[in-house]
């Protein structure tokens, strides 16, 4: 679903969504004992050259689905990452925030 080089990325992803194809993405994927479970700690990335972070996560109400999904571009070790990111976006559809997580792993290889 994602491509990219994991000689400069790391990759962090609990629910194997990289493995994930896009056609196979509906709305019974998400929720408790589902194949995604929306949580703050979805899917990240760390560059092994700068340190950058891209964050890919839900946030709202994880048994209800209310929420939105957010993707963060952060530097590691930064106290104020989180507060202060270098970018954020916030997406109502789990597939939207897919694509710009690939856009930002291509801008900041």
């Amino acid at each position: 679903m994602i491509n990219f080089n994991n000689s400069i990325w790391s990759a962090r992803d609990p629910d194997n969504i990289l493995l994930t194809t896009p056609d196979s993405i509906n709305e019974n994927c998400f929720g408790f004992g589902k194949s995604i479970h929306p949580r703050e700690d979805l899917l990240q990335f760390t560059n092994l050259n700068n340190e950058k972070i891209i964050d890919f996560g839900f946030y709202g109400d994880e048994i209800e689905l209310n929420g939105k999904w957010i993707v963060f571009v952060v530097i590691s070790g930064n106290p104020d990452a989180w507060y202060n990111p270098l970018e954020r976006y916030e997406f109502k559809e789990f597939i939207d925030g897919v694509g710009k997580v690939q856009e930002l792993l291509n801008k900041y290889t």
